[in-house]
């Protein structure tokens, strides 16, 4: 083990890349803090999987570590528990000397186990962020009883008047989340609306 020194992070529940920070993003600037170079394998996990550490390793409360498999950087916050509930990468500029330091280290062995495999959507934050916001808005008008806004998006995106409210709440809801097809056509809906 190695201490990494003076790093700014941005931890989320979800594995953001550098690129994909934002300016609403809470950095986290953190002094010291100890770094373990692990395999291709568990740098996977550590990002996409929700996992729990073995107590050998995990002996403090709410401790935070720097991973690499030599190519890529992740810093965990683990909590009490031992779950790696909060997720960084590192910026361009601290990468290469964080892996410079944890290849000269030996490759340790993570013991742990995976709680929840995540399943990984090949999407931008941005895109994640407006597909839950499309989710959030479409419960809470079919909660409001704004039917009148169901049957308009369903006619809109599936040229049929046809089938109950419920059916065309859910059948919304399920192109939102499969995010394909109607779902900008959706987003933009949404947008029209918000207009009036």
């Amino acid at each position: 083990m190695k201490y990494i020194y003076d790093i700014k992070l941005n931890f989320n529940n979800e594995f953001y890349e550098f690129y994909e920070w934002e300016k609403k993003d809470k950095i986290t600037h953190m002094n010291k803090i100890p770094s373990y170079k692990i395999t291709n394998k568990d740098i996977y996990n550590l990002k996409y999987n929700t996992i729990k550490v073995n107590k050998d390793f995990f002996k403090n409360k709410n401790q935070t570590f720097i991973f690499s498999n030599g190519y890529s950087v992740i810093a965990v916050k683990f909590n009490n528990k031992g779950y790696n509930k909060l997720k960084s990468d590192i910026n361009i500029e601290n990468q290469e000397e964080i892996i410079n330091i944890i290849n000269n280290q030996k490759t340790i062995k993570l013991n742990y186990k995976i709680i929840k495999k995540e399943k990984i959507e090949f999407k931008t934050r941005i895109e994640k962020e407006n597909k839950n916001k499309l989710i959030k808005k479409i419960t809470e008008i079919y909660n409001n009883k704004e039917y009148n806004k169901i049957n308009y998006i369903y006619l809109e995106c599936f040229n049929n008047k046809n089938n109950s409210v419920e059916k065309k709440y859910n059948i919304i809801k399920k192109e939102i989340i499969k995010g394909k097809d109607n779902f900008y056509k959706i987003f933009n809906i949404f947008k029209l609306i918000s207009q009036k």
